[in-house]
């Protein structure tokens, strides 16, 4: 512990050297002032180096200990002086010359005191100020934590993203090794095309509910897959192109049981092969091997199927879609060729109606739907660019609504690809061909479908613009 120096008093300490040295009168008288003044250059030294607060404890020890010698050399400089006094009092001058060094000697003793005080309060002053500077205020404690918080947090963030982006790249790569029924190498028109490994296919189809009219023993009344398209990404570039497929395009489906037993393959609409199913997983595997069969048999690795009833809340998740109008719907104010921003009911009546007078109406309306997809991305990228949560939330919005193979890990994977690569936009494809009408029921000769056959050179130059890359 500490102890105070008062240089007015002396420690037992002190007292004890005192009559030590007056035993040896010699060696004192040699050595008094050497010492005296050693003991203030102590001091002194001790008073240019209290800035250093690495030594503190170090120098207030040395100071204790050179004050309190420093005292006892004077005290018994001072008693020394008088005995030297008395030692020669019969002669006048030595006894001026004696009380005048026993006044010198004093005179030092108070100056000692001096120094002792002011670097008493020197230390004690030096010590309070830094305590006070140490001192780090509540509300900036509160700032760091929070700081500290918000670090780990998006740190946690980053490490969450980082891990559902790698998954998800796990998941997805060689999915194509395990389909071996499509052409990896196509000769075409004297070139060779090589599928193009670096692509996820997507199928996507928008399920429509409704009462079918269509019904045999086979036919389940889960709805119809009225709006097909399947999505290419390619993983290299971040580019995305889409190919809409005619929901009314006859092709070869599967036909199962209620319980999920093969029965047979028999050539029908493609929106129909949703129907043959569980209306799940079984049904949108039935729609997308068709897709696949329509193109050739390209692989297509995952599937994604919305209730139309999900494009509403969707639409809404990001503030509305505005397009400029190709089609009238005066029920919802939609009038052709104006802008309109499409909010609630509006986005689903805009991408669901189609007039029945017509054969092409289907065809029409795939193109509604394909300007309304372009349109919601152009609105939605912008917002994912500013916060990637939006992806997040749309996944968990369309859950309510959907039936998907997708995992979160794979759509914050190609959701990152795409925009790490700056990509904006893409390209999108419609096949053509031409459109029968057929009587479906003959005691209602009124009552028709449409059924659409591709052209299949158009057909195949398609595939191989977005499935493909030349190789020669």
């Amino acid at each position: 512990m500490k102890r105070q120096i008062d240089p007015n008093l002396s420690s037992n300490e002190s007292e004890d050297i005192l009559f030590e040295n007056e035993n040896n009168n010699s060696l004192f008288k040699l050595t008094e002032k050497k010492d005296n003044k050693n003991a203030q250059k102590d001091i002194e030294d001790v008073l240019l180096s209290t800035d250093d607060t690495k030594k503190e404890d170090v120098t207030e020890s040395k100071v204790v200990k050179s004050q309190s010698d420093s005292q006892d050399e004077s005290s018994h400089t001072h008693h020394s002086g008088e005995h030297h006094h008395h030692h020669h009092h019969s002669d006048g001058h030595h006894h001026s010359s004696g009380h005048h060094h026993s006044s010198s000697q004093h005179s030092s003793s108070h100056h000692h005191s001096s120094h002792s005080h002011s670097h008493h309060h020197h230390h004690s002053s030096s010590k309070s100020r830094r305590k006070k500077k140490s001192k780090i205020p509540k509300w900036l404690k509160i700032i760091l934590i929070i700081i500290m918080i918000i670090a780990l947090l998006l740190a946690s963030v980053g490490i969450a993203f980082t891990v559902l982006r790698n998954q998800g790249k796990s998941d997805l790569t060689s999915i194509v090794d395990d389909n071996k029924e499509y052409t990896e190498i196509i000769e075409y028109n004297g070139h060779s095309y090589e599928y193009n490994k670096d692509i996820v296919t997507v199928a996507f189809m928008g399920i429509d509910e409704r009462e079918m009219e269509i019904r045999d023993e086979y036919i389940n009344n889960l709805g119809c897959a009225d709006a097909d398209m399947v999505a290419a990404i390619n993983t290299k570039d971040g580019t995305v192109k889409i190919v809409s497929i005619p929901r009314d395009t006859v092709v070869d489906i599967d036909i199962y049981s209620s319980t999920g037993v093969f029965l047979k393959t028999q050539s029908v609409q493609l929106t129909i092969a949703y129907a043959y199913g569980d209306g799940e997983e079984q049904s949108c595997q039935n729609v997308t091997k068709a897709m696949s069969r329509i193109l050739y048999n390209v692989p297509i690795d995952k599937y994604f199927a919305l209730n139309l009833s999900g494009i509403r809340p969707l639409n809404d998740a990001i503030g509305g879609v505005t397009l400029t109008a190709d089609y009238s719907i005066p029920d919802y104010g939609i009038e052709k060729g104006k802008s309109v921003t499409l909010k609630g009911d509006m986005a689903e009546a805009y991408i669901r109606t189609r007039d029945l007078d017509h054969a092409t109406a289907a065809l029409e309306r795939g193109q509604r739907q394909i300007q309304y997809v372009r349109a919601y991305a152009d609105q939605a990228i912008p917002a994912v660019k500013k916060d990637f949560s939006v992806v997040t939330d749309l996944y968990n919005i369309a859950k309510d609504y959907s039936q998907t193979n997708l995992s979160l890990n794979n759509v914050t994977y190609l959701a990152s690809t795409i925009l790490s690569h700056g990509v904006t936009s893409y390209d999108t494809y419609s096949l053509k061909g031409d459109v029968e009408l057929r009587v479906v029921d003959p005691k209602n000769p009124n009552y028709v479908n449409a059924y659409f056959t591709p052209d299949e050179d158009q057909l195949m130059q398609t595939v191989l613009d977005v499935f493909y890359v030349q190789v020669d």
